[in-house]
């Protein structure tokens, strides 16, 4: 048996680093919202205290902003929310669980090698809740390949701060 954590454990420093890798897990994800200065200190200081668990990062894909088991039935699902901020969501419900997701994904797919040069030791692509058609897999690969003039997509807090 393999055990790893994905970002939804919300590692975010070396104790929950060294907790995980005590309860067994080899791999784990750090969370995708940290910022740029702290998966720096935190790789930094993993590899100095010799923690032997595999680092990962989602790099790409639109992750729910949230999961409910939601009974209301003045929700209209499949439309698009905007935020006040302009962001924009859509609400799906499957099997029981609503979740929300942004209609764009987030990319830090221009940050690839400076992710390596930091000490990641793998990232992943999830597209579990974006359109699987092929325009939108070839926009995908062309953004893998770092090929022509892409639009701009959100980062998360990795260019930000983490407050």
């Amino acid at each position: 048996m393999h055990l790893s954590c994905d970002y939804t454990v919300n590692l975010m420093n070396n104790q929950a680093l060294a907790v995980v890798a005590h309860l067994g897990a080899e791999a784990a994800q750090l969370s995708i919202e940290a910022d740029r200065t702290l998966l720096t200190n935190l790789l930094k200081s993993s590899r100095a205290n010799s923690q032997h668990i595999r680092k990962g990062l989602t790099v790409y894909g639109a992750p729910a902003l949230f999961t409910a088991r939601l009974a209301a039935r003045h929700f209209q699902y499949d439309r698009v929310l905007t935020s006040p901020k302009g962001e924009s969501f859509t609400m799906h419900k499957k099997d029981g669980l609503v979740k929300t997701v942004p209609c764009r994904p987030f990319s830090l797919l221009p940050y690839l090698g400076e992710l390596r040069d930091m000490g990641l030791d793998y990232v992943v692509v999830d597209l579990c809740h974006l359109p699987a058609s092929s325009n939108d897999l070839q926009t995908l690969a062309d953004r893998l390949s770092g090929a022509g003039r892409m639009t701009k997509l959100p980062t998360f807090n990795y260019l930000g701060t983490l407050e």
